[in-house]
């Protein structure tokens, strides 16, 4: 039980390290980025998000089986 809590820590430990650490970076791009391009990379993720969202349905109609 103790090794596996302690995995768990470090894992969780070292994203939030790596993530604390990029994230002024990613911030001063977005703020940064032209207006017009804020709104591309935003229409990308919508259109991404319809995509995973539908993506389930697809998987149905053509009778793929995932297993």
């Amino acid at each position: 039980m103790w090794p596996l809590a302690i995995r768990v820590g470090l894992v969780t430990g070292i994203v939030t390290g790596v993530g604390v650490t990029i994230n002024p970076y990613i911030e001063y791009y977005a703020d940064n980025l032209p207006q017009r391009w804020l709104g591309v990379f935003g229409i990308a993720l919508i259109l991404c998000g319809f995509a995973l969202q539908s993506l389930q349905y697809w998987l149905a109609l053509f009778d793929v089986r995932l297993a």
